[in-house]
Parts: structure tokens; sequence; C-alpha cells
């Protein structure tokens, strides 16, 4: 037979290609073959070389321990006497609640009136108001003052601040503002062409009343079929 090359023993080769020894790779196919794995033949030599294990000597119980004496009970003593109650102590007489005060009175106050509810409004159903009244009343609620004035013949007084004539397109109308010009809605005016020759003699700045038609709002508040109130 071969020998190993690493332990120099004669040795075969397992299935897993080792030496049958000491496991050292053996890649010839000319050793013998041993159908069984280097590990199983490892196996195989310990346990031959492992001794039975000796039984240990088999031991008597120990005693069961003594039992212990039972205690000595105390005597009895006689129980304590129960101290005596305390009396009770003395109530104080009940006295009758306070009356509890009256409510103070809840007081509702005055809804206060809106803006457009102080336009005057003539036996005819005509408003007359000023510019800075119908500007009030659009800064509180244009929606509300818009349904006050829908359908409505207004005279407002105010001052002009500027008249745009365009008769060929038929654009006629004056713009009236508040006497300090600090009023957010003025009031455009829209006249008929026939009415050309008598706003070419309004000043700017001067104080006019002028009646119209209620015609809605956009930037401003807008009155058509207008003509110039004495």
């Amino acid at each position: 037979m071969q020998r190993c090359p690493n332990c120099g023993r004669e040795a075969a080769r397992t299935e897993d290609w080792a030496c049958q020894w000491c496991g050292y790779p053996l890649l010839s196919k000319s050793y013998k073959k041993i159908p069984k794995t280097y590990k199983q033949l490892v196996e195989e030599r310990r346990n031959r070389s492992e001794p039975a294990p000796e039984l240990a000597p088999e031991t008597e119980p120990a005693p069961a321990p003594a039992p212990e004496p039972a205690p000595e009970l105390a005597p009895e003593t006689e129980p304590a006497p129960a101290p005596a109650p305390e009396p009770a102590p003395e109530l104080a007489p009940e006295t009758e609640p306070a009356p509890a005060p009256a409510p103070a009175p809840v007081t509702t106050p005055a809804p206060e009136p809106a803006p457009f509810d102080s336009l005057a409004t003539t036996e005819s159903g005509m408003i007359e108001a000023t510019v800075e009244e119908l500007d009030a009343a659009y800064k509180a609620d244009k929606l509300a003052a818009h349904a006050k004035l829908n359908g409505k013949t207004l005279r407002v007084t105010g001052m002009v601040d500027k008249v745009v004539l365009r008769e060929h397109i038929d654009i006629l109308y004056v713009m009236l503002t508040g006497a300090n010009k600090r009023e957010a809605w003025n009031v455009r005016c829209t006249f008929n062409k026939s009415d050309g020759s008598s706003l070419r003699r309004l000043p700017d700045g001067e104080m006019v009343k002028i009646q119209g038609i209620y015609g809605g709002y956009e930037r401003n508040i807008l009155l058509k079929d207008c003509i110039l109130a004495s």
C-alpha cells in the first residue's frame, strides 16, 4: 500500500479523499478506497478507546429529621376593659340661610340703525341723499344698500369732480364726490345726449343736485337717465 505523504503511514483513501489516519488530502486515485469518510473512522476509533462509565455506588437515604417540639402556649390574659364612650359634642343651633340676591335685569342694547336707514324718502318715493351718506351706506353693507336703492329714483347732492362729454359715442356723465374728496364710493351720473350744452357750463368743484334712477354699482354708484335738479 502507498504511504501518506503527511503522516508516513500506509494509508487508504476515504470517500472524502483523505488519509484514514491523519485526514491529509489524498488526490491520487492509486490509493485503495475505503467506503467511509474520515469523520466516520475517527468516531469509530473514539468509541473503541473510551471505557464504559462506572456506576456510582448506591447510597443509603439520609434519616428524616426529628420533629421539633411544639412551642409552649403563653397563659391567656384577661382583656382590658373598654374605655368609656366620650360624650357627643353639642351642636350649634341652625341658622337660616341668607336670601339669594335678586338677579340683575338683563338689558338688551338697542340695535344701531343701518346707515342707509337715515336716507330721506319723499312722499313720491324718491330718496334724497348726499354722496357722503351713500358712501357710508355702501361701506357698511353694499348688498343691503343695493337692495334698499334698487329701482328707486335718487336725488343726490355732491361736488362736481369731473364732466365727461363724448357726444359722438353717446357718453355723457358727471362724477360727483364729497366735499373733501375722501369717499371710496363716488356717484357716476349718466345723461342723455340732449343735455350736453347744460353740462358744459358745470365747473369742477361746484355743489349740485342731480336726479336719476339707481342703476347698481361697479367701482362707483351708478345713476342713469339723470337731470340737473334745482
